[in-house]
């Protein structure tokens, strides 16, 4: 029989034990073999061996369970591991543009990272190269509350809802306008305007561009010794409606080949805490979902369209528990042209420019031919045909890119056949081809927000 202290102390243990497990004992902390580092090159550089060095910068900072063991702007080293050569597809691709470059895959080898005067080994290869990065955000229109009295008219509703549109409208064509200028006002313009130049040539070196990002996957594990571990949250804690996670995506996603109900799954990348510091998500916890929404893409440039939600987390050592979240933002290339919507659905955002192409191409191809009739300049009497050369030389540009604007002024009939590739070539591209794919590759960084309510029960 349990006498009165014993009674009155075996709570006070329990509490005690339950204080102790609220915080995580020694952790490890490891950067697990797999692991992407997301790096920027830091020079535009010609590619011309294996073992060429490279230098570049971490740009996304990297955690292990709760700490931050790598921080963006860290200085990385590596160099080129392999240039292989292209598929005969794309060769030939290339060559029917008029490009007869090398446009070798490469591959780069990262294996040292410089952090003031810490210099950490790594193993860590890049095989994917992504140009043009940018985060895109989903669109947020402000919103104005429309007047809810009964009194108001049908029309002043309407003018309202008419001035909300053109608010949203006029917002989200800044917005693009901005990012489409990005590239021409940030620093370094000259210097893009070279490459710009030097790459329209039939032949010219291949080039690794300033800014091109890696995701340069770990192939040993990064160990950072053992600390004491962060209090964790009761078991059942949410983070607070509306919060953003950071993560990246491990289920590729693409909208010509997902259907609805089709497994998502993403890590979170940075440690989730409450109001009190308190640990809720530790980096690595798994997050599932589904896609909600996919269609694929169509003909006359018809783009595809992709939405999906988690709707779960899978935490190590614990139970899983609901938690719903949408795309909050991406970083992907601009030149993919992906936009989130206020709900994270994502689609290809068309320009109106490009109609630009194929109607300079039709035009081009008027020009080369109309014909006027000019003394041989030869001197001998007799009269000669030819094109508007400046027609000629736009139109074999657009048809076969800079061999075609050389070739199409000094020979009417290359000139002509160059424009009719430009009109089919430009023509099909913008307005009577499939449109473009929505895609998130393996590793996308991307953020997630919460619902705004609580999270559903389990």
């Amino acid at each position: 029989m349990r006498s009165p202290l014993t009674t009155a102390l075996v709570p006070l243990c329990i509490s005690c034990l339950a204080a102790v497990s609220a915080y995580a004992d020694g952790v490890t902390l490891v950067v697990t073999a797999g692991t992407p580092l997301r790096i920027a090159i830091d020079d535009t550089i010609a590619l011309t061996r294996i073992g060429q060095e490279i230098h570049g910068t971490l740009v996304e900072p990297v955690y292990a369970y709760d700490r931050l063991v790598l921080p963006a702007g860290a200085r990385v080293t590596g160099h080129v591991a392999s240039l292989e050569t292209p598929t005969k597809g794309n060769r030939f691709k290339a060559w029917s543009a008029g490009d007869f470059s090398p446009h070798r895959q490469v591959t780069v080898r990262f294996d040292r990272i410089v952090d003031d005067d810490l210099v950490i080994a790594l193993d860590a290869l890049g095989t994917r190269a992504i140009a043009n990065v940018r985060r895109q955000h989903a669109e947020d229109p402000a919103k104005s509350p429309l007047e809810d009295d009964a009194s108001t008219s049908l029309a002043s509703r309407t003018k309202q809802e008419l001035r909300q549109k053109v608010r949203a409208a006029v917002t989200s064509a800044k917005a693009r306008a901005d990012d489409e200028l990005s590239l021409i006002k940030a620093p370094g313009k000259k210097e893009r305007l070279k490459y710009l130049l030097v790459n329209q040539l039939p032949y010219h070196p291949q080039y690794l561009s300033k800014g091109t990002v890696y995701d340069a996957e770990l192939v040993t594990d990064l160990s950072f010794g053992t600390v004491d571990g962060s209090p964790v949250a009761p078991n059942g804690t949410h983070p607070a409606p509306l919060s953003v996670l950071r993560a990246r995506i491990v289920t590729p996603l693409d909208s010509a080949t997902a259907r609805k109900g089709s497994p998502v799954q993403a890590v979170v990348t940075q440690p989730v805490r409450s109001s009190d510091g308190s640990l809720i998500f530790p980096q690595g916890t798994r997050l599932v979902g589904e896609v909600t929404a996919a269609t694929p893409a169509r003909r006359f440039h018809r783009n595809g369209q992709l939405r999906f939600l988690f709707e779960r987390v899978e935490r190590p050592d614990q139970t899983d528990m609901p938690l719903l979240a949408s795309l909050h933002s991406a970083d992907v290339s601009a030149d993919e042209r992906i936009g989130l919507d206020e709900e994270g659905g994502a689609a290809i955002k068309d320009s109106k420019t490009r109609f630009i192409a194929p109607s300079l191409a039709a035009l081009a191809l008027r020009g080369s031919l109309d014909h006027h009739e000019h003394l041989d300049p030869d001197g001998d009497g007799h009269m000669i045909r030819s094109g508007h050369p400046g027609a000629m030389g736009t139109g074999g540009f657009l048809g076969v890119g800079a061999v075609g604007a050389i070739v199409g002024p000094m020979w009417r009939p290359a000139g002509i056949a160059f424009s009719l590739v430009g009109v089919a070539r430009t023509t099909y591209k913008n307005v009577l081809g499939r449109g473009q794919e929505v895609r998130f590759a393996e590793d996308t960084p991307i953020e997630l927000q919460l619902a705004p309510g609580p999270s559903p029960a389990p």
